[in-house]
């Protein structure tokens, strides 16, 4: 089956689809669980029964792979859930994470974030900065090329610029 992104859930409504992605959140009640799911294009809720899944197993940030089918939700946030067939844990995560991605402000300091860096692009916050100087980028690499100019890419092995020039100027 086709992998779906959480972003044309739409068109797939009352249709048996297979998403993958983070786990964002998971909300247990007695018979049912909610988890939050979270891939490249947003995040979407997910139905599971807990007499058919071992809810135990399933921790923050470990990826999933969810065979459901995609029903229309009152949720305010996702007109859309996915009622879960099958659940299958691609990567779980064992030990606790040094970054809480799932927080609205990242409370780290700096070093601990470049340190985990890729735990810290998948935080909404971070990974917008990154989205708009991809904007910005290809905004003037667009520009530039429709007005003649040749975009180069030279290729730089470099360890410190100042030694390596002494070294091979005398």
């Amino acid at each position: 089956m086709k992998r779906i992104l959480v972003n044309v859930l739409n068109n797939y409504i009352n249709e048996n689809i297979c998403i993958q992605g983070w786990i964002y959140k998971v909300r247990k009640l007695k018979s049912i669980t909610f988890l939050i799911l979270r891939d490249r294009s947003g995040m979407v809720q997910c139905v599971l029964d807990n007499n058919k899944f071992n809810i135990a197993k399933l921790t923050n940030e470990s990826v999933i792979s969810i065979n459901g089918i995609v029903k229309d939700s009152k949720n305010v946030l996702n007109p859309f859930e996915i009622e879960v067939e099958k659940l299958e844990i691609i990567s779980k995560v064992y030990e606790e994470l040094p970054i809480e991605i799932n927080k609205e402000n990242l409370e780290v300091n700096l070093d601990t974030m470049l340190n985990n860096r890729v735990l810290s692009l998948r935080h909404k916050k971070v990974a917008s900065i990154f989205k708009v100087q991809n904007i910005i980028v290809n905004a003037f690499r667009e520009f530039l090329n429709s007005n003649g100019f040749t975009e180069i890419n030279t290729p730089k092995i470099v360890k410190d610029g100042q030694k390596v020039e002494q070294k091979y100027l005398k």
